[in-house]
């Protein structure tokens, strides 16, 4: 026994992380849906199959405009879901959590024949190569910063085209074995790196980067030491697939310019805004990474603050300045640390298209997924660098150990927060009282137990709770909406008006900010929950809204147009068809060219009998902008116009 238990020391102490992963998530895999999670999938009904037909597949995987690809292959997996085992959280979480398992399996088979390969090209000595990647394995799978990539169901997105991403260096790593032993190129492999590849790209696009890192790879550590003609024509595949990946980057955006110009025009923030507090934002991922405390980590950091200059906060130049120290240092180390070099450029490559230029949310959580294996390999460096000239460091291994014990905890302790919605809402406002998110999910939380609770008693202490949650929320931001509309449904609840001074504060605000993203989702949100008379907002009430944002000279045209069509279908709603017409046609008549919602206008307009006005506005749509599904929607629409 003992001499089968030393021969497979590396599958007991793989299966012990495993087992360690599985106690630390367990209780949680009955928590709830959360935030994205109900857009996408929960209350996406197209993603709600009866059957598996070919025509009930595409259709849900079109429900998503998510990405460039609408990320087919993630979305088929949650449809999966949905149609053996309906809405229950269990299924889908249990199926992330298996999908992070067999990632932890494929990191350690990355690690180790990379680290064979790097022992082979680089070192004069050996190395406890099992040792190693087992440690950088479980450091990985119980790190409590990849807890949203296990138990926010969407976050799939990012934990499964990681699989593929690690399949894509694997097989790269087998080709560079190979040609340790053969001078050939081993086409099997390189067909496996391509399917990974673009399975990745279909699942999440930004599973792109593995290029980067696999170029990184040839580059620093086997470039080098190995003058095969392999060598020479994996380096001639890496570099012409790195120049197509930046050639299909740079053409998408020159392409899409007006859409990367507009997606800006919806936050809170502007390009160089964004570049300058990523720069903060890395290093906060960073600290998060090598000092994992679990009460600086939650579901939303709305709450980041957005650097203005390099001096506002003073904090920003501090960080660029010492990004370049690091990676000045890691590069002139490179030939005799080549590790170091590799895991900054890991790092770096790992976070470069969703901490770039791309106008997305500054900080979440799940993009370190993938990016935080360099920080490790750069540890691995040095640690290796330290112990070449001081090999007594050695006896400080069960720093290690203790480590990888306080790493099950955090991640043990941050699960028991996610094992249902009272304890998530709770301990996510404890953590971060700023953030507008946490408050409103806290305020939800508590007007769903005003509306199912019977005892006065309780019901008055679930309203005061949200009340003091949503008042906070609009304390927090001068420049959102979000607590101000969640206050006036929460009176809704007991049948009571809204307060004018919340009212007066809510004019106040439409006048004046900008209604970025957040503030249209939730304005959006408002409008729909009247239309389907899921909220019962006085018509009073909704003229001052309306009235007040009319006033916005900060309302861009994207969002004013749809504001518009969204009141047009508001006042239908109510059988007020006159005002219903004229903000129908004043939200085609705007700046914002939209031919898909001329068409929709001209429906309705024809559907209330006001032929003339829809035969001008069928005429005058440009058959030629329109995708192939709006043509056939067009001809539909024209045809029933023209027949009347």
């Amino acid at each position: 026994m003992k001499m089968y238990l030393k021969k497979n020391t590396s599958s007991v102490y793989l299966i012990a992380a495993f087992a360690a992963v599985v106690v630390a998530y367990s209780c949680s895999l009955n928590g709830p849906f959360v935030f994205d999670d109900f857009n996408t999938f929960v209350h996406n009904e197209k993603m709600h199959v009866s059957d598996l037909s070919v025509a009930s597949i595409i259709q849900a995987l079109n429900s998503s405009k998510t990405g460039l690809t609408s990320r087919p292959i993630a979305l088929f997996t949650l449809l999966i879901n949905y149609h053996y085992f309906g809405l229950n959280p269990f299924s889908y979480k249990l199926v992330n959590l298996l999908i992070h398992l067999f990632n932890g399996f494929l990191l350690y088979s990355v690690l180790h024949l990379f680290l064979s390969l790097y022992q082979y090209t680089q070192l004069q000595k050996k190395i406890a190569i099992d040792k190693l990647a087992l440690t950088i394995t479980a450091i990985w799978l119980l790190h409590p910063l990849n807890l949203t990539s296990v138990l926010y169901v969407v976050q799939r997105m990012a934990s499964l085209s990681c699989t593929f991403m690690f399949m894509s260096l694997l097989a790269y790593l087998a080709i560079r074995k190979q040609q340790t032993t053969s001078n050939r190129l081993g086409i099997g492999c390189l067909v496996l790196m391509m399917l990974s590849l673009i399975a990745g790209f279909f699942t999440k696009e930004n599973s792109v980067v593995v290029i980067g890192v696999i170029f990184a790879m040839e580059t620093i550590v086997f470039q080098q030491n190995a003058q095969q003609k392999t060598t020479k024509s994996i380096l001639k595949w890496c570099t012409g697939l790195g120049w197509l990946c930046l050639f299909v980057l740079v053409a998408s955006i020159v392409w899409n310019w007006q859409w990367f110009e507009r997606s800006y025009e919806t936050r809170s923030f502007n390009l160089e805004e964004r570049l300058l507090t990523q720069t903060r934002v890395l290093w906060f991922y960073v600290k998060l990474i090598l000092m994992p405390n679990i009460n600086e980590m939650n579901l939303f950091h709305d709450d980041y603050a957005v650097s203005k200059s390099f001096y506002e906060p003073i904090s920003t130049l501090s960080a660029i300045l010492a990004g370049c120290v690091v990676v000045a240092g890691a590069w002139l180390v490179r030939k005799n640390a080549p590790l170091i070099w590799l895991g900054v450029c890991w790092f770096l490559i790992g976070h470069v298209v969703e901490s770039s230029i791309i106008s997305l949310e500054l900080v979440h959580e799940h993009r370190n997924y993938f990016p935080m294996i360099g920080i490790w390999l750069s540890i691995l460096g040095i640690v290796l660098l330290v112990y070449q000239r001081f090999p007594d460091v050695k006896k400080y291994t069960w720093v290690i150990y203790v480590f990888i014990v306080l790493l099950f905890t955090g991640t043990f302790i941050r699960a028991q927060h996610w094992r249902d919605m009272p304890s998530l809402v709770q301990s996510e406002v404890i953590k971060n009282p700023n953030s507008i998110r946490d408050r409103t999910s806290a305020a939800l939380w508590y007007t769903l137990l005003l509306n199912q609770e019977e005892n006065p008693t309780e019901k008055s202490a679930a309203y005061i709770e949200a009340k003091q949650h949503l008042e906070a929320a609009c304390k927090i931001d001068q420049n959102s909406i979000l607590g101000l509309l969640y206050l006036i449904k929460l009176n809704e609840n007991i049948k009571k008006k809204p307060e004018s001074i919340w009212l007066e504060e809510l004019e106040k605000r439409l006048k004046l900010i900008k209604i970025d993203s957040e503030n249209m989702l939730k304005l959006d949100a408002f409008v729909k929950c009247n239309i389907a008379k899921e909220c019962k907002t006085e018509l009073a009430v909704m003229n001052r809204i309306v009235l007040a944002l009319n006033e916005n000279k900060l309302f861009i045209p994207l969002y004013r147009s749809y504001f518009d069509f969204q009141i047009g279908e508001y006042l239908l709603s109510n059988n007020l068809i006159e005002p219903a017409v004229f903000y129908f046609k004043k939200a085609i008549n705007g700046d914002y060219d939209d031919q898909a919602r001329m068409i929709n206008v001209a429906n309705i307009l024809n559907d209330l009998e006001y032929h003339d006005d829809a035969v001008k506005i069928i005429s005058s749509v440009d058959f030629y902008k329109l995708n192939s599904a709006e043509q056939k929607q067009y001809f539909t629409i024209k045809n029933q116009i023209e027949s009347n």
